[in-house]
């Protein structure tokens, strides 16, 4: 079974969107430790940093020069839950949570949830990417935490996320998954990663910050202006 995790969700409005480019998969001598992260990697769909640029990604750039626009673009914000407005560690800028509408009316946690930034400095909001998570998103000291609980076709995952340093796309600083594979990052350079070498009561731990400490992202409304 792959490991689906935190998926990759296409189809933001294509007019929306100029054309981000494609960002490369970490090799195996990027990440200490773990000798077959590009075949790893490449079949866990939660991994935004090597997802393949396919027509229709959801990062990008806007037309968008000021973060609140976002909440006004009639295709977004009619379909939103709400908006956040949070710090990611690393990012020196704004950074946009709005919620999706899920259409399955029997899920009661999790959702889609899109990230939008603009660094300081620059006239410029950029799509980030997209997280879908079958628990709710959480947050603690600038960190996402976008975790799922297994279910029929999704494999349990402790993940965390941060914002690139340019804003252009959203990457993971930890992944360990049920079978005790992954990595963990003390920052949003990827090759910082290093191997998850702790045992079941270490990953235990991991769930424990996410139950235990993190908060949920308060989705509201938000206008910014």
């Amino acid at each position: 079974m792959k490991k689906m995790g935190v998926k990759l969700i296409a189809g933001i409005a294509a007019g929306m969107l100029t054309t981000a480019g494609v960002f490369g998969v970490a090799t195996a001598s990027q990440i200490k430790g773990i000798e077959t992260v590009d075949s790893k990697i490449e079949s866990n769909y939660s991994s935004l940093t090597s997802s393949e640029e396919k027509a229709g990604t959801t990062r990008g750039d806007t037309d968008f020069s000021e973060i609140w626009e976002v909440t006004e673009w009639a295709p977004h914000a009619n379909n939103s839950d709400g908006f956040a407005l949070i710090y990611v560690k690393g990012f020196d800028g704004a950074v946009l949570v709005s919620k999706q509408h899920d259409d399955d009316a029997d899920k009661k946690d999790g959702g889609q949830y899109w990230f939008f930034t603009r660094k300081n400095g620059e006239k410029k909001v950029r799509c980030a990417g997209c997280l879908y998570t079958n628990q709710d998103l959480r947050y603690k000291d600038g960190v996402i935490y976008a975790c799922n609980i297994e279910a029929p076709s999704v494999e349990e995952a402790f993940e965390t996320y941060l914002i690139a340093p340019d804003g252009k796309r959203i990457v993971h600083k930890d992944y360990v998954d049920s079978d005790l594979w992954g990595y963990t990052n003390d920052s949003n350079i990827e090759s910082n990663k290093v191997a998850f070498d702790g045992d079941m009561d270490d990953y235990l731990a991991l769930w424990d910050i996410y139950f235990n400490k993190a908060k949920d992202v308060e989705i509201g409304s938000y206008t910014g202006r």
